[in-house]
């Protein structure tokens, strides 16, 4: 399935576009200027000021998925937790 995030921050910012993404976690790397941006700034607000794609996102999986911003966060290559360059979210049917 094909997943769209939008920042709400960032006026005019293209959308992030991840593709083959599946039910249950899924771990995709950040390309070019957004693998600057810390994933999940709520564990050290000095890293960013945005938080973009995670705590200022609109997610759109189509009707029958959901991505929680909850399940969102910043991590390595294998999902490990305060790794870089990645991030790891997790796609849910919808309710």
């Amino acid at each position: 399935m094909k997943i769209t995030v939008k920042s709400t921050f960032h006026d005019g910012m293209a959308p992030l576009v991840f593709t083959g993404c599946r039910e249950g976690a899924n771990i995709r790397r950040l390309r070019g200027p957004r693998s600057r941006y810390c994933l999940d700034y709520s564990s050290n607000s000095n890293v960013c000021g945005c938080g973009f794609p995670c705590s200022h996102a609109e997610w759109d999986a189509g009707d029958e998925w959901d991505v929680p911003l909850s399940r969102c966060v910043e991590c390595g290559p294998r999902g490990e937790e305060y790794g870089r360059g990645f991030i790891r979210f997790e796609v849910f049917p919808a309710q």
